[in-house]
Formats: structure tokens, C-alpha cells, sequence
């Protein structure tokens, strides 16, 4: 797959490759890597190798990479990735983004892709939300558009409700 990754016209094309590959389990971060350090010379392979730090820390779609962009630029705390935790009917969940905020509060964001939008995806998407609201912690929710076209506002929202920014 990182062959196919550096064939990609666009860099982002090319790390999403790469987050798919590891979000599918066919292959580690670790792996990746390592065969991209022995490809030699490789189209967008300095984009390829943040991508690859940020997937080995937990993200796992061209969302969760914005995201790790995100708070590198906005000076953010990077969130926990793929926080896992058992729903209300006891199956494994995974939240995209979790951050602790110095008073204690917990944070999420969950990125939705367009798949969200599908009615059973949805509903799905409020119930564990719910879930995870009655808990106490915080949810907030941003599309990947938002993620990446409307940064400020979504590290003003991130700011608002307690995740910490880094001196």
C-alpha cells in the first residue's frame, strides 16, 4: 500500500492511503515506516512520514490526521486517538479524539465523515453519544469539512470546553 500511496498526485491522497492501511489491519505503522525508509526516494514522503507518526499515535482516517495537524498548528494538546470503551449494551466503541482538560473534564470530538449522514449511521452516532454525555463527559461533534476548511472555529469550540492549549 505505501507503494500505491506514493503514486498519488496529492499528498493527502497519498497519507490517507496510508491511514487506511493501517485502519483496515493490513499492515502497522511500524511496517509502513520501515518500508518507507528503505523506498529511497518516494513522492510526498515527508508528508507520508508526519502522517505515519500521527497514525502510529492512533489516528485512523484523513479526519483524525486534520486533526493532529490542527492542534500542531493551534498549539493544542494532541487528543488521545481511538479511546476504546464499552457502550450501554456492553460492545467495544472507540472515540476519535479524547483530551483531559487541567480541571478534569473529559473532551471528545468525534469527526464525521459523510457516512455519518446515513440515517442507521445517525442514529447510531446520538445513542452512543448519549452514552457517553450521561457519563459526564463533553462531545462535541465536527465533520471533516470542518476539521479542515473551518479550523479556527472548530479550535475556538475545542478551546471553549476545556481542551488545553500548550504554552
Amino acid at each position: 500500500m505505501q507503494g500505491a500511496a506514493a503514486w498519488q498526485p496529492w499528498p493527502r491522497f497519498a497519507c490517507g492511503l496510508l491511514a487506511a492501511t493501517v485502519q483496515q489491519r493490513v499492515c502497522s505503522p511500524h511496517q509502513l515506516e520501515a518500508a518507507l525508509a528503505e523506498a529511497g526516494r518516494v513522492r510526498h514522503k515527508a508528508h507520508m512520514q508526519l502522517a505515519l507518526k500521527d497514525i502510529a499515535g492512533g489516528a485512523e482516517s484523513l479526519g483524525e490526521l486534520d486533526v493532529a495537524d490542527l492542534c500542531r498548528r493551534y498549539r493544542l494538546a494532541q487528543p488521545t486517538r481511538q479511546r476504546r470503551r464499552r457502550d450501554a449494551s456492553g460492545r467495544w466503541r472507540y472515540l476519535d479524539c479524547e483530551w483531559e482538560s487541567p480541571d478534569g473534564t473529559v473532551v471528545i470530538l468525534e469527526i464525521d465523515g459523510s457516512h455519518h449522514l446515513s440515517v442507521e449511521h445517525w442514529e447510531a452516532d446520538m445513542k452512543r453519544e448519549r452514552g457517553v454525555v450521561i457519563s459526564g463527559q463533553r462531545v462535541l461533534r465536527a465533520t471533516v469539512g470542518e476539521v479542515r476548511l473551518e479550523t479556527a472555529a472548530v479550535v475556538a469550540d475545542l478551546v471553549a470546553v476545556g481542551v488545553p492549549v500548550l504554552p
